[in-house]
């Protein structure tokens, strides 16, 4: 995954510094003091860090217990849509439309005759991401990487077949719906507004998964670029492209059970029951100060440690080639540096940032003539494959690494490449830039 940090040129006069609010003159005193709306914004992402899931969920605690639920609000399908608040879902709320299964899982239910929102002609039961818990005001911006994954089981839908299980939403204006990931009939969906003026959505098939089968999703918006992911297939776009307009907006996440139909008896209904939820927000990366010293120029920029960051220069902002100048450098701490010499003939420079995958889930089975690694990730991540046959390890690393066009990376050893296959051998991949 991929993230641009902005643009700056590098002449020794009128050097600018552009953060997230806008440009800002470096030699002006205020480039150290950002305004208190961007450091708002940046310190409220930081709160979406936490995961929500808890491992082993228990059958006998409420959903607010066995998830961390104080960052999102619930509407429910009772006739007035009541909303249930961060603290009364944490303190154990738990009803007929919501409550724990026996696996432990969160269990949304929503009869076609549920009472609906002012927006809306289907009823929910559904989340609804809170940055702030006490003011629905508060949402993030396209700026940075914003991730909401998934695990969850489509239980039950009602005679239209369909039922909306994610969606990253707007909340100025209008508020249309950016994406809406729906299960229509056995196919997962991603509906996608390019145009944020339209009615219409441009719709991607994701996969075919029947009722009770687990769907693992990711949706997400990065600096303007749509995210979709389910079950180890891909999909992105860049919505600032399509429509400017998508820039200025906000955002929050939705979760959940959102029934497609509002006809028939109280009895039809959607059921969705989620296994694992949880939101990652990375702020945008912020270059906070440029400097030339002996010789060099010199960039700091804002970072998240773990987090690969490359230094990259063109010779003008139309330029496409824009040649990486740094190796890759991997944050340890909230500021990252990086000096090249001012001779350089790129005078325009930005930071390219990417945030790692999450780290995958490696099945493996013997053949005949050896071992099969299999897992699952984004689509076009580089992983190197390490084996070792002592613990403590000492790891050897196979020449060739190994990538997916389609999210489903695999990798065969025979033998050859590490001198034979012994009889205890232990492997590990490792996600390279």
């Amino acid at each position: 995954m991929k993230r641009m940090g902005r643009v700056i040129k590098t002449p020794r006069s009128q050097a600018v510094l552009e953060a997230f609010h806008g440009p800002v003159d470096v030699n002006d005193d205020r480039a150290g003091n950002w305004p208190d709306a961007a450091q708002r914004l940046i310190g409220l992402a930081t709160i979406g860090l936490a995961a929500l899931s808890s491992p082993g969920q228990s059958p006998v605690l409420s959903p607010g217990q066995n998830f961390d639920l104080s960052h999102w609000s619930l509407t429910l399908p009772d006739p007035h849509a009541s909303v249930i608040s961060p603290l009364e879902l944490a303190a154990g709320l738990t009803n007929q439309y919501f409550y724990t299964c026996a696996d432990g899982g969160m269990v949304f239910r929503c009869p076609v005759t549920g009472g609906t929102t002012s927006g809306s002609s289907f009823p929910r039961c559904e989340l609804r991401e809170m940055l702030d818990p006490w003011d629905n005001r508060v949402n993030w911006s396209p700026y940075g990487t914003h991730i909401l994954s998934a695990q969850c089981r489509v239980l039950r839908v009602p005679s239209t077949g369909r039922v909306v299980i994610g969606q990253i939403h707007c909340y100025l204006g209008g508020a249309p719906p950016l994406v809406k990931l729906e299960f229509n009939d056995g196919v997962v969906l991603a509906a996608v507004k390019l145009v944020s003026t339209v009615s219409s959505d441009t719709r991607f098939p994701m996969a075919e998964v029947e009722l009770g089968e687990d769907i693992h999703y990711q949706i997400g918006l990065a600096n303007g670029e749509v995210i979709l992911a389910v079950n180890g297939v891909t999909q992105s776009l860049n919505v600032f492209a399509t429509d400017p307009a998508w820039a200025d907006q906000t955002y929050y996440f939705k979760a959940g059970n959102y029934c497609q139909d509002n006809f028939g008896t109280p009895e039809e209904e959607s059921t969705v029951s989620f296994a694992q939820l949880s939101v990652e927000h990375v702020p945008p990366c912020v270059i906070t100060n440029i400097s030339a010293t002996d010789g060099n120029f010199c960039l700091t920029w804002t970072s998240l440690p773990g987090c690969w960051y490359f230094v990259q220069g063109a010779s003008s902002l139309n330029d496409l080639d824009w040649l990486t100048l740094s190796p890759v450098l991997t944050a340890t701490n909230s500021l990252t540096s990086y000096c090249i010499a001012r001779s350089s003939a790129r005078q325009f420079l930005r930071v390219e940032q990417r945030v790692p995958q999450p780290p995958v889930r490696l099945s493996g089975r013997h053949h005949t003539n050896g071992f099969l690694l299999e897992w699952r990730s984004a689509v076009a991540t580089r992983y190197s494959v390490q084996w070792t046959e002592t613990l403590p390890p000492v790891w050897n690393t196979f020449a060739n690494p190994v990538t997916s066009t389609n999210g489903r990376y695999a990798f065969f050893e025979n033998g050859p490449g590490a001198g034979g296959i012994g009889a205890v051998r232990f492997y590990r991949v490792m996600e390279t830039p």
